[in-house]
């Protein structure tokens, strides 16, 4: 009787302790954060709150950016976090183009190796409401990148709407925030590493 007791009381203390580390590791895994800029309008507004998967694409020591196992690479039109190149300043930004692709933007519109993504036209009438501190601009189209489609904004002939043909490095990702014109991305940076790439956004608001 006396050792079942004291092997339920090992048991209780074990899963205790398990609990407590999983609660403390968790953060460094999956974190929420509130959206306090527009460069990914209108797929992401302002005050709209998402969930960081850390763990997406690698393990790192927790707290750390030291890398321990590389899970995968990021997707065509995955919509991820990573640190700034200029700044260290964690942004969202969607990937535009992968390891070995050549990319180019000609009025707003993408190539990748030659090849034209398809857009179809959304309807600008349901972003009325959208708060201007959002910089929504005069044109909202539905992108396709691989198989994700998402929604992107920009105003026609501005400074932003093309570059030259890019071709992305090994371990590099081309990106783009979903708000052409308000975003600063690979435009200015060129390819991001992949140890610059943090995690992955999941469960992407739904728009109209």
């Amino acid at each position: 009787m006396k050792s079942s007791k004291r092997s339920l009381r090992t048991k209780l203390i074990v899963g205790a302790v398990v609990l407590v580390v999983v609660l403390g590791l968790l953060p460094a895994y999956i974190h929420a954060y509130t959206l306090s800029g527009p460069s990914d309008a209108p797929t992401l507004l302002l005050g709209d709150q998402v969930w960081v998967m850390r763990g997406a694409y690698d393990i790192r020591i927790p707290y750390s950016d030291r890398v321990l196992l590389t899970r995968r690479q990021p997707s065509l039109g995955d919509l991820v976090q990573v640190a700034s190149p200029e700044d260290g300043r964690l942004m969202f930004k969607r990937v535009a183009a992968l390891p070995g692709d050549r990319v180019a933007m000609y009025q707003h519109w993408l190539r990748i190796n030659g090849k034209l993504v398809e857009y179809a036209a959304a309807d600008a009438a349901a972003f009325r409401s959208v708060s201007p501190e959002n910089h929504l601009g005069s044109v909202i189209e539905t992108e396709m990148l691989g198989s994700c489609p998402h929604l992107i904004t920009f105003t026609p002939d501005s400074a932003k709407n093309s570059f030259a043909e890019v071709l992305v490095p090994p371990d590099h990702f081309f990106l783009l925030g979903d708000n052409r014109d308000q975003s600063q991305d690979s435009r200015a940076w060129g390819p991001v590493s992949l140890q610059s790439i943090r995690g992955r956004v999941v469960g992407e608001p739904h728009r109209p």
